[in-house]
């Protein structure tokens, strides 16, 4: 795989069963154009704006004689690294703007691969900002140029997107195609990978995932690449424009759109931000077990003896291998490569997984799910043994309702009862991970309760207070009440800002009226654990610039889920309306954004009434 903007290749270990051990070339963009008056008219105005461009050596040359690191060249001599008609089998653009699309007709022999919409964009364009006459509508070549599947479900989030009226529309791959598609490609489906919601296995062997990254532009994608046994690269396209908005250092820039609105460099806002949001998690998902579950993982492992045997899984090997080093001595450690394998030999299962797509997979998938992988432990020793499964994750609770109902079957159906899945979502964070002073809500069904629960309390005691584990009904409460209690915090938060700001500047002393609040009826949370004034408490996030603690996106995210949870049981509610809107009026600012949840008081500081 070689990346145009750099001149980098990327080597993975190939499957031989399915790559037959061969060697495939794949590029994923192409850079800007080796001569930039092959742009649309409409378009040089705008490339004319960003002289000087340097178009010598482009993503072709580089890919003959190497490229140019400071004062070394890769390639010394006239000998031929690579020839682009010939040799690249593969051009996956990210998108399609001037600065990635490049040359191709230097690829005389690839098969471009795109997303959905993105030769109809070409055609047509999409509304006022990206107008057809900024695309050439022959930039690919159609005969050898394929779309990835369109990514809208009927129930998808981004119908708004899809469906606006300049939304362009797939274009299937014709019957007559001469694109050469590697064997996986009629499998090719949006599926959840680790952390990441929606993702094409491309090869079908897991060294490289094509990562869908809406927002942008039309047609948008990255790709996690696999450098080796235990290590993905990420190839971002535009996602970000700089790596201090991932980190949430800085903000996604906007502008006078000259029409009277504000817009950025991005389709849609809002959408991009969320892509980012993704990508931290997936990313994260990489870095270990996870901000929470490894330390919980960990505090466990402790708490187990030397009797037991944990069971561990994960996408970072490097982070297991760190697990497993740090137990040395206190208990046995053993890697299981999915849900399948631990249920097989495991009694007890222990998620904490980062959405609502990598529960269904988990528990669900056919093949590598623990549900089928209980069915098959049964299948195997003759007769099914009592297991039960528990996923820790704040998870939208009609998911968490669906797994429960098909364990359910599956338990009654084909185990006599003997699977028990329970939810027990745990609130305290990753210092409460760390310190295992965990709060966990717990839902179980009724009809185990009495002889499941005491099991569930024996595992979570050691991730967290036992005072502290709740027993909150059948299953799904457990989940219920979690986001009910984000619900609240994310209102509170916002309320207990607003009166501490009137007292701020009402020129009162905060800190006493925070006392004071504190011995009075307006006590909360916020107001005692996390005040939101800058130097009313020592080490929480207001005295560190609102770094670290519950970023403001989640915040936004969990009470969305609260007031999708009321709408479903025909609550009605007031708050959670205005909550949301002044945090997406703050998350739209750079001051803001990334920052902990509380930050909504330096916002109405800031602002003028």
């Amino acid at each position: 795989m070689a990346t145009a903007e750099s001149g980098n290749h990327i080597y993975h270990p190939s499957a031989p069963l399915s790559r037959s051990g061969n060697v495939t070339n794949l590029i994923f963009d192409l850079g800007v154009k080796r001569n930039i008056l092959g742009y649309a008219i409409a378009q040089q105005p705008h490339v004319a704006q960003r002289q000087p461009i340097i178009t010598d050596p482009d993503c072709s040359e580089s890919l003959r004689h190497g490229i140019i690191n400071g004062d070394e060249v890769n390639n010394i001599g006239d000998n031929e690294l690579l020839n682009p008609e010939k040799d690249i089998d593969f051009v996956i653009l990210s998108h399609v703007h001037w600065d990635h699309i490049g040359t191709p007709s230097d690829f005389s022999s690839a098969t471009f691969v795109v997303g959905s919409g993105t030769l109809d964009l070409l055609k047509n364009g999409a509304g006022p900002h990206y107008p057809a006459e900024l695309f050439n509508d022959d930039e690919l070549p159609t005969s050898r140029t394929v779309e990835l599947p369109p990514t809208r479900t009927p129930d998808s989030d981004f119908d708004a997107y899809f469906a606006g009226p300049n939304a362009p529309v797939h274009t299937p791959t014709p019957a007559d195609t001469q694109a050469k598609l590697p064997p996986s490609a009629n499998q090719w489906s949006w599926q959840p990978f680790a952390g990441f919601p929606r993702t094409v296995d491309f090869f079908g062997d897991g060294s490289v995932y094509v990562i869908d990254s809406p927002g942008h532009i039309y047609g948008h994608v990255n790709l996690l690449a696999r450098i080796s046994e235990t290590k993905y690269v990420y190839l971002g396209g535009d996602c970000c424009h700089d790596t201090r908005i991932l980190s949430g250092e800085k903000g996604i820039a906007e502008y006078d759109d000259g029409r009277g609105g504000i817009r950025s460099v991005h389709v849609d806002t809002g959408l991009a931000r969320n892509t980012l949001v993704e990508i931290d998690a997936g990313v994260s998902h990489y870095l270990g077990l996870g901000v929470m579950g490894y330390p919980m993982a960990k505090n466990l492992l402790s708490g187990l003896g030397p009797e037991k045997t944990l069971l561990i899984c994960d996408v970072s090997r490097e982070a297991l291998d760190r697990l497993i080093k740090e137990a040395q001595g206190q208990a046995a450690v053993e890697i299981i490569g999915n849900g399948f394998e631990a249920i097989k030999v495991a009694d007890t299962v222990i998620t904490m997984l980062p959405g609502s797509d990598a529960v269904k997979t988990v528990y669900l998938d056919s093949e590598t799910g623990i549900l089928a992988g209980a069915v098959a432990a049964a299948a195997e020793s003759g007769s099914p043994l009592p297991k039960l499964i528990m996923e820790c994750g704040t998870i939208e609770t009609d998911t968490i309702l669906a797994v429960a109902k098909a364990t359910q079957e599956v338990s009654a159906s084909k185990l006599d009862g003997t699977l028990t899945f329970v939810d027990a979502p745990v609130s305290g964070g990753p210092m409460g991970a760390e310190a295992a002073t965990l709060t966990f809500m717990v839902g179980c069904p009724p009809v185990v309760s009495d002889t499941v629960f005491p099991i569930v309390k024996s595992y979570l005691k050691h991730m967290g207070r036992e005072k502290d584990i709740y027993l909150c009904g059948d299953v799904g409460a457990g989940t219920a009440f979690k986001v009910i209690n984000n619900y609240l915090s994310a209102i509170t938060s916002l309320a207990a800002s607003e009166a501490l700001n009137i007292g701020t500047k009402a020129g009162l002393d905060v800190k006493l009226l925070t006392d004071v609040i504190n011995a009075s009826g307006g006590q909360c949370w916020v107001t005692s654990k996390s005040n939101p004034v800058p130097g009313v408490q020592e080490n929480v996030p207001s005295s560190r610039d609102y770094n670290g603690g519950f970023r403001i996106e989640l915040c936004a995210k969990v009470l969305g889920m609260g007031s999708k949870l009321a709408k479903s049981v025909g609550a009605r509610t007031v708050l959670d309306g205005p909550t949301l809107e002044a945090f997406h009026e703050a998350m739209g600012d750079e001051r803001y954004r990334g920052k902990d949840a509380r930050v909504v008081y330096k916002w109405l500081n800031e602002s003028e009434r």
